[in-house]
């Protein structure tokens, strides 16, 4: 087991406040793909494979925090993320 795949059964494995502490406390790091980020790295940041800009890093992160806190669903975690890309994305051009 490679430690980034121990790092996310160690996330899986915790009760909902300590996993929601635990996500809060990763910093937030910009990378082509999840494996450019050396095995230590994902013990520190959050990242999104293949996402290349910092804010859309961020919208995600907070996104998936909000759902965790309020115990969402991964459909309602589409839905309220979804949109809010959406509109980065026209706020861009």
């Amino acid at each position: 087991m490679t430690v980034a795949a121990a790092d996310l059964a160690f996330a899986l494995g915790l009760p909902p406040n300590r996993a929601i502490r635990y996500l809060q406390g990763k910093g937030l790091r910009v990378t082509g793909g999840y494996r450019e980020l050396l095995d230590q790295g994902h013990h520190r940041d959050f990242t999104v494979a293949n996402v290349s800009k910092a804010d859309v890093v961020a919208d995600i992160h907070t996104e998936l925090l909000r759902t965790l806190r309020n115990g969402g669903t991964l459909q309602q975690f589409n839905d309220q993320l979804i949109p809010r890309l959406k509109a980065r994305s026209c706020r861009a051009r």
